[in-house]
């Protein structure tokens, strides 16, 4: 499934975050959304220290 959002310019910090699903599309973020999603995940990583790897990569 495309998404309809203007292509990213070159040298743009981008944050992709892959879906667990294929038939889902894949999240990107820039910008200030990129700052604020990157606290998230530093917020989540000892939890996912603790996280065991989901079926599919095992």
């Amino acid at each position: 499934m495309a998404q309809d959002r203007p292509p990213i310019e070159e040298r743009t910090r981008v944050l992709v975050v892959l879906p667990r699903r294929a038939d889902q599309a894949a999240d990107t973020f820039e910008g200030g959304q990129l700052t604020q999603y990157r606290s998230a995940i530093i917020a989540a990583l000892d939890d996912a220290g603790r996280t065991t790897c989901p079926q599919p990569w095992n």
